[in-house]
């Protein structure tokens, strides 16, 4: 929990996410962001908190696969719970069905999968957003001449900022991590 270990280790930053007393309270503080917890029912907590762990493990799956060479692999520390419970810090639930983090997770291994790296998920107004998007191929085709495009939207789903790269993509075990932009 150094902060000289960020400043001296930047390679491996998402690479080390252990069990804080404090993340349940700020598990329930991301949980509001998604629907409101002044007096939850049991099914509007766990969507809410299933979001806000389906959301941090699509973060640390992307920023562990941009990170490659340096990162090769994942271990997510709760597969299953053998109980039934509310919270969303797991992939499969006590009945062994897949809980929404299952699916953000899934996503970031998709074979040809673009994510943006973004050094935290929520800003005050005027801030300055600096995102790097990576592109991550883990097939035999490439795709030569491809577009990436970005698209900010505002809360009323509409564009607030847009901007497009031209890009090769690689085949095989490929990641490009393409120029910062901000906004």
């Amino acid at each position: 929990y150094s902060d000289d270990f960020v400043k001296e280790h930047k390679e491996i930053i998402h690479h080390f996410v252990e069990y804080n007393p404090a993340r349940v309270p700020r598990m329930i503080s991301r949980a509001s962001h998604i629907d409101t917890m002044k007096n939850p029912s049991v099914e509007s907590i766990a969507e809410a908190t299933q979001i806000g762990a389906g959301e941090f493990y699509q973060v640390l799956t992307d920023g562990m696969l941009a990170n490659y060479p340096n990162s090769t692999g994942l271990l997510y520390w709760v597969f299953n719970r053998m109980w039934p419970v509310f919270s969303g810090i797991m992939l499969v639930d006590g009945h062994s069905q897949p809980v929404a983090p299952y699916y953000f997770t899934k996503r970031g291994f998709e074979q040809t999968h673009v994510s943006i790296q973004m050094d935290r998920l929520l800003w005050a107004a005027g801030e300055t957003i600096q995102m790097s998007p990576t592109i991550i191929n883990h097939t035999d085709k490439q795709y030569p001449g491809a577009t990436l495009k970005i698209n900010i939207l505002d809360t009323h789903f509409k564009t607030v900022w847009m901007n497009s790269q031209a890009t090769n993509i690689q085949k095989g075990t490929y990641v490009e991590n393409l120029k910062q932009e901000s906004y």
